[in-house]
């Protein structure tokens, strides 16, 4: 797509830069400074690498320990800086999106009856699938619980949107006030909302359930127990819960099984209603950025691009796949904001994070990596 292409020109201008400036300090080979640099998951943290102290010892001038901590430097002071606002560039990436993953509206971001029916191709989506099991057609056990139409009128834009991430950068960030104050807030994996609320807000409009959680949070739901503590904890949710039902035959058969009709029998009136994932539109989404190395999404990588479909602005918290800061204050980070799990390698993190702070720079989102205390 040609915004991609005009984003690639942008990174290959920085990484000139970085390159230029490993060499001019004579630090070690370009090959291990730059993928040392760009690498989350590094383990090369005490490379013996100090930058040259210009001007004398003015107290302005930074020194590192590590190529990966002065690139991490570049990005936080001054890559995610002065950013503004690109409305026009909004609309385009907006309309390229949607014609390069074969969506023309935001009406087909999840199933309904309008969008699915008994003769409808439904993919499943999981990467680790034998070819002869990617297929289903819907049945009623799935049929009879979609709804009716849409969540989310096509013509209608959201002003302003926040997508939280997981990130460890969340912890301590003080950006709850901020987050809330968005039209529309758009959350990743069922994250506990009041225990969180000074970092990441208390407000829920749109909620994704992982896949992964289905086992490691709830069991599976193999007992009436894991279901009713399942219910308990939405109970901290307004808006759309959004099923991930088509990831595998597997996470298929237990929301027919269990969660839909939980869900259908135990939600609260009208604050919260769930909402199946439409895995062509995602699959479609992924396709679009197939060039830049993406294969598996994250799932705040897709809201991301999702909500670039649905709203005027986007502002992004909570994505950040480095394991450190170190502007303006260093710190370690946890993976996540909110447990203590280790990094998955799932994901292509950086190369997610490489496509986010480009359209960060072009305007077409804002990516928060600083704590909104102090902005």
């Amino acid at each position: 797509m040609r915004q991609f292409v005009k984003l690639r020109m942008l990174t290959t201008a920085i990484l000139i830069m970085v390159i230029w400036m490993v060499v001019l300090r004579g630090g070690p080979s370009v090959y291990n400074a730059i993928s040392s640099a760009l690498s989350p998951t590094s383990e090369d943290w005490t490379a013996s690498f100090r930058s040259a102290a210009l001007f004398g010892r003015a107290k302005f001038v930074h020194t590192f320990t590590s190529v990966q901590d002065e690139v991490l430097f570049i990005y936080q002071k001054y890559m995610l800086s002065d950013w503004g606002h690109q409305p026009d560039l909004v609309e385009a990436h907006r309309e390229e999106v949607l014609r390069s993953s074969d969506f023309t509206t935001i009406d087909d971001f999840t199933l309904h009856q309008k969008n699915t029916n008994s003769a409808t191709r439904l993919p499943f989506y999981s990467p680790f699938l034998d070819e002869s099991l990617r297929t289903y057609h819907p049945q009623p056990e799935l049929l009879n619980y979609l709804p009716k139409k849409p969540f989310h009128h096509k013509d209608t834009l959201f002003k302003t949107c926040s997508v939280v991430g997981n990130g460890g950068l969340l912890l301590d960030s003080g950006c709850g006030k901020e987050i809330d104050k968005s039209d529309y807030i758009l959350r990743c994996n069922m994250v506990p909302v009041k225990k969180f609320a000074f970092d990441a807000g208390v407000k829920t409009n749109f909620t994704t359930m992982n896949p992964s959680i289905i086992a490691t949070r709830y069991n599976t739901f193999a007992t009436d127990d894991d279901v009713l503590a399942f219910l308990k904890d939405l109970e901290e949710f307004n808006g759309q819960l959004f099923l991930p039902c088509m990831f595998d035959p597997k996470i298929l058969k237990l929301c027919t099984s269990k969660i839909l009709p939980a869900l259908n029998q135990g939600l609260r009136g009208d604050s919260l209603k769930y909402t199946v994932g439409n895995p062509n539109h995602l699959l479609g989404i992924m396709k679009t950025w197939n060039p830049a190395g993406i294969h598996f999404m994250s799932s705040g990588f897709y809201l991301a691009q999702t909500a670039l479909t649905m709203c005027k602005e986007v502002r992004l918290f909570g994505f950040w796949p480095f394991p450190k800061t170190v502007y303006p204050i260093p710190r370690t980070l946890k993976n996540h904001f909110f447990d203590d799990r280790k990094q998955t390698n799932a994901h292509k993190f950086s190369n997610e994070f490489q496509i986010l702070w480009q359209l960060h720079k072009e305007g077409i989102l804002k990516l928060h990596t600083r704590d909104c205390e102090r902005d």
